[in-house]
């Protein structure tokens, strides 16, 4: 029951410190993603009628499979939301275990208690910070294209749905775009959260972005960064046979092997 009590407030301190160290940064990043929309929405409404979902899935998406480096394009969009998420996530919990893993550890009497209260921040954290990017997105569309919608439009059928191998509706394209970024930044936290054990927090920080870069060159299906790109599932690349099944599967399992991992050198390590 004792130990109940410390994780639920514990859980409730990360929530609260998170919010007060971490909203300037994220004020940054949402008026950043503002700006993207509406000049995304600008762009694509003078093409064809579009909706919300067209103008998240732009923003997004990869660049997809390429047969050799001559055909390579860099990924802008999907480094930078990929990269500015890790960012935002680990700087918080870098900070807080560099400056007060000692004192809290002390007062709640669990190192174990401490760092899993740090998981559960960071599932919940990841989740609002894509869903905040949804409701950016919508808001802001809705406001420049003078209409709030998640139904299929014209630019969808004339432009999205053509590419599309299996059957998806802008909800579902919408849902598959938005999991897909959550679990594979959870995966990349864990990455790095493990890796800050043994590393500076610069050099861990940088691992994981080579980590993606390596993601947008190769197509194995185990880089743990591959399962954000929209445009290398099966419902755009049928070819490959990477299904959302697997992906979300994998990246769950990774996460749990992680967490253990993390768990366990932590509870190991000497923090004083």
């Amino acid at each position: 029951m004792r130990k109940r009590l410390v994780f639920k407030r514990l859980l409730y301190r990360d929530i609260a410190y998170s919010f007060s160290y971490s909203k300037i940064k994220y004020g940054i990043f949402f008026i950043l993603t503002s700006l993207l929309a509406a000049g995304k929405a600008l762009q694509l409404q003078g093409i064809d009628s579009t909706g919300s979902v067209d103008v998240l899935y732009f923003m997004l998406k990869d660049e997809g499979y390429f047969l050799d480096l001559d055909n390579y394009q860099v990924p802008v969009d999907w480094i930078f939301f990929q990269t500015v998420a890790l960012f935002l996530l680990s700087d918080y919990y870098v900070h807080d275990l560099g400056r007060n893993a000692l004192y809290v550890t002390i007062r709640s009497s669990s190192k174990a208690t401490f760092l899993l209260a740090k998981l559960c921040w960071l599932i919940l954290q990841t989740a609002a910070l894509f869903v905040g990017v949804f409701l950016v997105v919508f808001c802001v569309t809705g406001l420049v294209l003078g209409h709030f919608s998640l139904e299929v439009t014209p630019f969808y059928q004339h432009h999205i749905m053509p590419m599309l191998q299996l059957d998806r509706s802008p909800l579902q394209l919408m849902a598959q775009l938005l999991i897909g970024y959550i679990v594979t930044t959870l995966v990349l936290s864990m990455i790095q959260l493990l890796l800050v054990q043994f590393l500076e927090p610069i050099f861990s920080f940088l691992i994981v972005v080579l980590l993606l870069g390596i993601s947008t060159i190769g197509d194995s299906r185990w880089l743990p960064a591959i399962h954000s790109m929209i445009l290398r599932q099966e419902i755009f690349d049928l070819d490959h046979a990477l299904s959302w099944q697997f992906s979300y599967l994998y990246s769950a399992a990774l996460f749990i092997v992680l967490s253990i991992a993390a768990l366990l050198v932590y509870r190991r390590k000497d923090i004083l």
